[in-house]
């Protein structure tokens, strides 16, 4: 007897192998089929300077691997004039992208270059929050001079390229609006995601962890604390290091 997944399920499993492989795979079907008993979920949270625009004009001196163009939305008025050319097999739904903007998210989209003939094609999409991460599902509150990278997906075609155009804008963006510093999450399963972070210059400041016994009769997490006291510490270092390159430290 066949077992039916929906298209979202397949492509969260396919996600999932291009980043862990068969091995993270099997670790969540395990996690799924003990989930009424046992579940566990785990996150690392990592954090970026955002590098100053160089002599070339290149961010921090770094080169773009892929060509490309990005666009970003700040309001749901702004998604109509794109929406038609986003792919409708997207894990987040316009709906959602909608949904996130009328909260105050920004909505990186990328695309490729246009060429003689051709048309720009959509690449892919990150959202961010200002001042806001999610871990879990919940939402909370840190710096605003702190950018999240909420969720970020490229379509399959274009994963592996290195492709840099949405990190780029993002820390544009940044700079045009005096944030200092991009935080993201990554499930320590997402192996290819983390090579990739890392190479980005992230640092890994703290690793929540989310536990639930007998249908969420017990519940455990990492207390927030934990986590908040780095990030506190990595801002301050940031800003002391700001004010050391700009002459303002005494």
């Amino acid at each position: 007897m066949g077992i039916m997944l929906s298209r979202k399920t397949i492509q969260y499993l396919q996600y999932v192998y291009r980043g862990g492989g068969v091995t993270a795979v099997l670790v969540r079907v395990v996690r799924r089929l003990l989930a009424p008993l046992y579940q566990y979920e785990a996150r690392y949270i990592l954090v970026r300077r955002v590098p100053e625009r160089n002599e070339l004009g290149s961010a921090g001196g770094a080169e773009e691997d892929q060509p490309g163009e990005c666009v970003i939305l700040e309001s749901p008025g702004s998604l109509q004039t794109v929406e038609r050319e986003i792919s409708a097999s997207i894990t987040h739904s316009l709906a959602s992208l909608k949904r996130y903007l009328e909260r105050g998210a920004i909505v990186f989209l990328a695309f490729t270059p246009p060429r003689a003939g051709v048309k720009r094609a959509f690449v892919g999409y990150s959202i961010s929050q200002l001042g806001v991460i999610s871990i879990f599902g919940r939402e909370r509150r840190i710096s605003p001079s702190i950018i999240c990278a909420t969720y970020t997906e490229f379509l399959p075609q274009y994963r592996g390229q290195r492709n840099t155009v949405i990190r780029l804008a993002r820390d544009e963006y940044c700079r045009k609006n005096g944030l200092r510093m991009v935080c993201t999450t990554v499930s320590p399963d997402n192996h290819s995601s983390m090579r990739g972070n890392m190479r980005a210059g992230y640092q890994i400041v703290g690793r929540m962890k989310w536990v639930s016994l007998l249908r969420r009769r017990y519940v455990w997490e990492t207390p927030w604390a934990e986590i908040e006291e780095p990030l506190r510490k990595v801002e301050l270092s940031e800003m002391w290091e700001s004010e050391r390159r700009s002459g303002g430290a005494t």
